[in-house]
């Protein structure tokens, strides 16, 4: 692995939700500070501001590691501490922070390597997506990580959109700070 390839991957991977987040305080952190004020001033005002709520996206690699991926499961850890010191900051202010760490989801980065997927840097640089050998004989890598996931199959896009959707709901009103596996039941 080069230097470049371990900092593009912190970059994209953790950097990235970090300045998201810088720029969405003025909107979240600041506009509660305000609505806090406005309400406690008031006769009837209880102090508190609305519910808002940040969503980070992680992976098992981060969670329990990826060989041959070091930079990727060091990124998507870091995001995993990162979510819970922005829960711990922004808590005050009733601002929910979690994380999906996301396990096999049927993306162009789970497709076969032979799909020919790929992505271009700046300065035009292009890097190969996917996971080589699945268009091998014999077993491949995508039917092993079926059969060792309970529920038998690999996740959706949707499936994955619906937890977060799951997060961001008044139905997780209380929930922060956590990060939620997406995994199917795989990497219990």
């Amino acid at each position: 692995m080069t230097d470049r390839q371990w900092s593009t991957m912190l970059d994209v991977h953790l950097t990235a939700p970090y300045r998201l987040i810088q720029a969405a305080a003025p909107y979240m952190r600041e506009a509660a500070k305000k609505e806090m004020q406005s309400t406690s001033s008031s006769s009837s005002g209880s102090g508190q501001a609305r519910c808002r709520s940040i969503i980070n996206v992680s992976s098992v690699s981060g969670t329990h590691g990826s060989a041959g991926q070091v930079n990727y499961a060091t990124a998507k850890s870091g995001v995993c501490g990162f979510t819970k010191s922005v829960a711990r900051e922004w808590g005050p202010f009733n601002i929910r922070c979690n994380a999906v760490a996301l396990g096999y989801i049927n993306t162009r980065l789970t497709q076969p390597k032979e799909k020919g997927n790929k992505i271009k840097l700046g300065g035009g640089e292009k890097i190969e997506l996917g996971i080589p050998g699945e268009g091998g004989v014999g077993t491949s890598s995508l039917e092993v990580t079926k059969a060792l996931i309970p529920l038998g199959r690999i996740g959706q896009p949707e499936e994955a959109a619906a937890a977060m959707l799951l997060l961001a709901s008044p139905y997780a009103s209380y929930i922060s700070g956590q990060v939620i596996e997406v995994t199917g039941g795989g990497w219990l």
